[in-house]
């Protein structure tokens, strides 16, 4: 499939362009302390934080999905990989968000790989967004959901979605 089909289908599908206050500016300072990555993101990304990060190769091969892209998952890509992710860093338990290395970057420009990252359009999505997908799936085995949280619209103070279920 051609990358601009793709990427033309995922900016439609999750509005990609109506976008706003996904500001991803603040991490990207704290975990770059260079802020290489900038050579490597497709102009207009920065101040948008959604949709294609890195242009890889015009054909794509294959597609995977991750929540939060790594080193480790990047270079193992074969070439012309088109990743989509949620996140766009990488993030451990300790100390949290963490970014990707320029030999990541490198890597993913020698092989047309693409990285495409859908944060908030993901978390507030009425079809595939986490928290409703994970509700439907306990639906599915017997459980009967009471309430839910959709941390896409939660206030400041509310870090992830919730939900009460009984069986």
């Amino acid at each position: 499939m051609k990358l601009a089909e793709l990427v033309a289908e995922l900016d439609g599908y999750f509005r990609i362009p109506d976008v706003r206050d996904d500001d991803w500016s603040k991490p990207f300072e704290q975990v770059y302390q260079e802020p290489y990555w900038r050579e490597y993101v497709v102009s207009g990304w920065e101040g948008r934080w959604n949709g294609l990060m890195a242009h890889g190769a015009e054909e794509v091969e294959r597609a995977v999905t991750c929540v939060f892209p790594s080193d480790r998952i990047l270079e193992d890509m074969p070439p012309a990989t088109f990743v989509f992710t949620e996140h766009p860093l990488d993030f451990a338990d300790e100390p949290g968000f963490l970014p990707l290395s320029r030999a990541t970057f490198e890597v993913m420009r020698e092989r047309g790989i693409s990285l495409y990252n859908a944060h908030a359009p993901l978390d507030m999505h009425p079809m595939v967004s986490p928290s409703p997908c994970a509700l439907r799936s306990a639906n599915s085995v017997g459980s009967s959901v009471t309430r839910v949280c959709d941390h896409g619209r939660a206030t400041s103070s509310t870090r992830w979605g919730w939900a009460s279920m009984s069986r």
